[in-house]
């Protein structure tokens, strides 16, 4: 067992991987030695495997999980967890550069809270979006919040940690797309457990996603409703 994990979940990110992970490895070695990378690569079609690879290759902290067809960012991220042995596991999107500088503050909330979570809303934050999606983000995590009483500023930051002790949770979740997140934290929310938010700083790229933004809305709603109807079926 090291004391902490890093998944990072990549598909066709061969423009940030690189220095994302330089980030991770900067600020990983200010906190311990005793750490793992692990990439856990979606499938993708531009050269993302190629640069891991590489990288992977020169650290031997640094290991890779291939998948030949893409599966989705939550099986990626499932997979990931399963294969990490840390005391704690925390996970961080491929293109939030910037966000590494706070996995210090996040490991050290971690031993003294099972769960927690990044957050681009909190008192404090420096964030810079583009306003439609600002606008759709804060919908989403109203919605969020009304239907599962979840209380939180932010639901779908790509920055999350837990303890060890919470991993046999993460083999609940279902979710195989990008909607892992709110799941996560409904069934983090339904088993009796806090969340913790720290703040964070990142800037969303012009081309930060190629996703129709009303489309993805639409399928996050969607989503929502099926989960609440699992919940209400599981009660009754």
């Amino acid at each position: 067992m090291v004391e902490v994990s890093i998944i990072v979940p990549a598909y066709n990110q061969g423009r940030t991987i690189r220095r994302v992970i330089s980030q991770i490895r900067a600020s990983m070695l200010r906190i311990t030695n005793d750490y793992e990378i692990i990439i856990s690569e979606d499938g993708s079609s531009d050269n993302t495997l190629e640069i891991i690879s590489e990288l992977a290759a020169k650290d031997r902290r640094i290991r890779v999980l291939h998948t030949k067809h893409r599966l989705g960012k939550g099986r990626a991220l499932n997979l990931g967890f399963e294969s990490a042995v840390g005391k704690y596991l925390v996970f961080i999107d491929a293109d939030y550069l910037g966000v590494p500088k706070f996995l210090s503050n996040m490991i050290a909330n971690l031993k003294n809270n099972a769960v927690v979570i990044g957050s681009r809303y909190l008192a404090g934050t420096k964030v810079k979006r583009l306003p439609l999606r600002f606008v759709l983000s804060k919908g989403y995590i109203f919605l969020a919040n009304l239907i599962f009483g979840l209380n939180l500023s932010d639901v779908h930051c790509g920055f999350k940690g837990v303890n060890r002790k919470v991993k046999p949770l993460l083999r609940k979740i279902k979710t195989t797309g990008y909607f892992w997140d709110t799941e996560f934290l409904v069934r983090v929310k339904s088993a009796g457990l806090t969340i913790k938010e720290i703040p964070i700083a990142w800037s969303e790229k012009l081309d930060s996603s190629a996703l129709n933004p009303f489309a993805t809305s639409l399928g996050f709603f969607r989503s929502l409703v099926e989960l609440k109807l699992e919940q209400i079926k599981c009660k009754s």
